[in-house]
């Protein structure tokens, strides 16, 4: 599946530094990242970068990138038991997307998109109980359907502010699964 996704996003690539200026986007967001596991909660952030191509004034094919930034831990403890906590963050994501969206001309646009994502977190356990103090780190990755929504705004006619949420596919984490929505701003540069 990794080879799917990375032979689409080099075929993006290719025809957006090949493609007429007009209609190539760069993009760079900060994302905000809400990931699920039963009853643990994570909040975490992770930049994004984009490529897109306009094939026509309603559609474009995108790319994305993304790393994780920050983190977050959940721990319990008991005075008997002792310490457990699991520290988890995005370790990268990457993806392609058949973007729709509304008049390209127009200075405000809304749009949806739905695409095949290659998501991985980062995952790191930490116990001190009496008798056993130890930590390890593991990595779940899953392929997947993402899909999202959102909206941009032109600041002048070559740069765009742009926010959306999206959800992306479940990673398999010790037979549970991770569920991820995330909310994104950023800016996008048109060439």
């Amino acid at each position: 599946m990794r080879k799917i996704i990375i032979t689409i996003a080099a075929t993006l690539f290719a025809f957006s530094v090949n493609a007429k200026a007009e209609g190539v986007k760069f993009g760079i967001d900060y994302l905000m990242l809400n990931s699920e596991v039963e009853i643990l909660d994570f909040d975490t952030s992770a930049i994004q970068l984009r490529v897109s191509n306009e094939l026509n004034p309603y559609f474009d094919l995108e790319g994305v990138l993304a790393f994780g930034v920050s983190d977050d831990t959940y721990t319990e403890s008991d005075p008997l038991a002792g310490t457990a906590s699991i520290t988890g963050q995005l370790g990268n994501m990457f993806g392609v997307f058949a973007k729709l969206h509304s008049d390209s001309s127009s200075p405000f646009q809304i749009f949806g998109k739905v695409g095949l994502v290659m998501v991985e977190y980062d995952l790191d356990f930490f116990i001190d109980t009496p008798g056993l103090v130890g930590s390890a780190s593991q990595s779940y990755d899953d392929t997947g359907i993402a899909f999202g929504a959102g909206a941009s705004f032109n600041i002048t006619d070559k740069v765009a502010v742009a926010a959306e949420y999206s959800m992306l596919p479940d990673v398999d984490f010790e037979g549970l699964d991770i569920e991820t929505d995330v909310i994104g701003v950023g800016i996008q540069m048109s060439f």
